[in-house]
């Protein structure tokens, strides 16, 4: 279905997320078909109603998926990249930090992550005014080198 891995995620940043789906700070770009599938799946929802929290916190309760596949990439080169520039606000370990409104990267699905953040390094995530943690992520990407991307998601598979 080429998502991510919702289970155990903060009920508070799928709460944002929803609401931007809902709100168009996300899922607008041509290019951004699968974001254009869930903002119409989220505008099906009752707009910042209970139902978005409580359909957040019941996901934020569920257990993480603890398969996942291991990416080919430098270790070594993925980990200094991503504790440089990832760390700070997705934590050490991936863990995530909702005081940053970041969300946890371990044990997350690889190829959505890699597709997200080429949205955000390509302009077509991460613009909106309403979204301000999105901007930053979009800076951010832009400052991990293209040649080094594979090296960080293989680090962060191995989480």
């Amino acid at each position: 279905m080429q998502g991510p891995v919702l289970a155990g995620l903060s009920a508070d940043y799928l709460t944002r997320q929803l609401l931007h789906f809902q709100n168009g700070s996300r899922g607008q770009h041509a290019d951004d078909v699968q974001g254009q599938q869930m903002a119409a799946m989220a505008k099906s929802l009752l707009p910042q109603d209970s139902d978005i929290q409580a359909l957040a916190a019941y996901i934020e309760k569920m257990p993480v998926p603890n398969e996942h596949r291991l990416l080919p990439g430098d270790l070594k080169t993925g980990n200094a990249y991503y504790q440089n520039n990832c760390g700070a606000c997705h934590g050490g370990q991936g863990q995530g930090n909702p005081a940053l409104k970041a969300p946890r990267l371990a044990a997350q699905d690889m190829d959505y992550l890699r597709r997200q953040f080429m949205h955000f390094k390509q302009g077509l995530r991460g613009n909106a005014d309403a979204d301000k943690a999105g901007r930053q992520m979009a800076m951010m990407a832009k400052v991990l080198p293209d040649d080094k991307i594979e090296d960080v998601l293989a680090f962060i598979s191995s989480l």
